[in-house]
């Protein structure tokens, strides 16, 4: 059963990568109906979901993600803690800036936890935090925080890194 769940997962995570999110879709259905505590299939569907457009379900199924992995392996995990983060920044896409708020503190404090204060996971929280602080119409600390993410991304991964070239 395992065996199927991943290849089933496999065969979803290259469909998604080629732009097909609702084969994808399919396949993670699939792979979760092989083993249902398959967490890393239910983050692709939730952002295959997403891909396809269907956004209704986009949240439901983040929602049900970040539940099950927070059951399944604790609040502080870093799978979880990227969870959070993505969901906090759905919630944000779709106009919740109040319930991105809760995830993104909760998910940036569990960061700060397992990776440190200068990791560039925890500088990816930050950013998309700062996101939210500028929904909320809070821009000075939207600012400082996009400020500190940015020194820790040029600290550690580095000016000429795609991921700092994009932000800077």
């Amino acid at each position: 059963s395992s065996f199927y769940a991943f290849r089933d997962y496999a065969k979803a995570l290259v469909t998604y990568r080629m732009g097909d999110f609702n084969g994808a879709v399919k396949l993670c259905s699939m792979a979760i109906g092989h083993d249902g505590s398959f967490i890393e299939a239910r983050y692709l569907m939730a952002e295959s979901l997403y891909g396809s457009g269907n956004f209704n379900d986009t949240l439901v199924t983040f929602q049900d993600t970040l539940g099950e992995a927070t059951s399944v392996l604790g609040t502080k995990h870093p799978y979880v803690v990227m969870v959070r983060s993505r969901y906090g920044q759905i919630l944000q896409l779709f106009g919740n800036p109040n319930a991105a708020y809760k995830e993104l503190k909760a998910a940036l404090k569990h960061a700060k936890h397992y990776y440190g204060a200068g990791h560039p996971s925890t500088a990816t929280v930050m950013n998309n935090l700062s996101t939210t602080y500028t929904a909320m119409g809070k821009l000075n600390q939207a600012k400082q925080l996009l400020e500190q993410a940015l020194r820790i991304v040029n600290r550690t991964l580095g000016k000429q890194h795609p991921q700092v070239a994009d932000v800077s």
